[in-house]
């Protein structure tokens, strides 16, 4: 796979996204665009809570890389506008996290080239099954998953926010 996918463009001509593991230089466009996504979407958590539930962030090798898993970004011209991650949490299951697109790149199929990425290095992984959540009022996400074959199978409040739990079966090797 070469790591880059044509998208529509606009009216200038068609932009290139070339998706990429995270380099350790990532850091500051990665939070900058966690923030600027989830504040686009109604979601971003102020204070000291949204603060701890982001430290994963701050430590990306240690979150996501040594325990097996992926973090992807998106760029476009050198900025990055899209990223990724995937969990390990077993052998068997992993799990979606950190899934954003700039605002101002949004519906160019940026996220669904992620997803797809990160679907496909679990396959290779041999994990069976993908969990995610997401918020209610993350319309764009609740339907990117759903026509990428994600369920939901549950509903819950954590620290005072609604969440929504989705789930999807990977096809065998």
């Amino acid at each position: 796979m070469s790591g880059q996918k044509r998208s529509r463009g606009d009216a200038v001509g068609i932009t290139e996204l070339r998706i990429r593991a995270y380099r350790r230089g990532d850091t500051a466009a990665i939070r900058n665009l966690h923030e600027v996504a989830l504040r686009h979407a109604g979601a971003f958590v102020e204070g000291p809570l949204g603060k701890r539930w982001d430290t994963d962030l701050d430590d990306i090798p240690t979150a996501y890389l040594a325990g097996g898993g992926q973090f992807l970004v998106g760029e476009v011209d050198g900025r990055v506008v899209a990223m990724g991650a995937l969990l390990m949490l077993d052998e068997r299951r992993g799990q979606i996290k950190r899934m954003r697109v700039s605002p101002d790149q949004q519906r160019r199929g940026y996220g669904r080239s992620i997803l797809v990425r990160l679907e496909e290095f679990a396959v290779a992984r041999g994990l069976q099954t993908l969990v995610l959540d997401t918020a209610p009022v993350q319309h764009a996400a609740r339907a990117l998953y759903a026509s990428a074959g994600y369920l939901e199978v549950a509903r819950a409040q954590r620290n005072g926010f609604d969440l929504i739990f989705m789930e999807k079966t990977l096809p065998p090797i």
